[in-house]
């Protein structure tokens, strides 16, 4: 953990993870922002000289819809409406999570939902998270 601050009714933590993606960024670190007023959670992705494209997804068994920068994933009667901030390009959509040999676990009911933004010098990228 890099920092943690209260704002106001947001508090905010930070994480450098450039260990984990050393081979892919010179530096990588992660803000989440938790909004107990309204009950909104923000992650904040900031990236210096990513070596490529850069992923952002998540793994869900729950049904979900995408209309532009909104993916909606729904189960058990609930919704959480998945929001990107930024405008560092790529589009939602579904990754494969088949595996490449049948003798691996196919993953069936689960979905990998992304985005896939092109290298910049500093590349942010932001997500928003509400429960409706």
């Amino acid at each position: 953990m890099v920092g943690w601050k209260k704002d106001g009714s947001d508090q905010k933590v930070t994480v450098n993870l450039t260990a984990a993606y050393r081979k892919q960024a010179k530096t990588v670190t992660r803000r989440a922002t938790f909004g107990s007023k309204d009950g909104h959670f923000l992650i904040e992705d900031h990236l210096k000289e990513p070596t490529g494209a850069v992923r952002w997804a998540v793994v869900t068994r729950a049904d979900f819809e995408i209309d532009g920068a909104h993916l909606t994933l729904k189960q058990s009667g609930k919704r959480l409406v998945i929001t990107r901030l930024d405008t560092a390009g790529g589009e939602w959509e579904e990754f494969s999570l088949k595996p490449s040999t049948a003798r691996e676990n196919q993953n069936e009911g689960f979905h990998l939902l992304g985005f896939t933004a092109q290298p910049k010098e500093a590349l942010t990228l932001q997500v928003a998270w509400k429960l409706e």
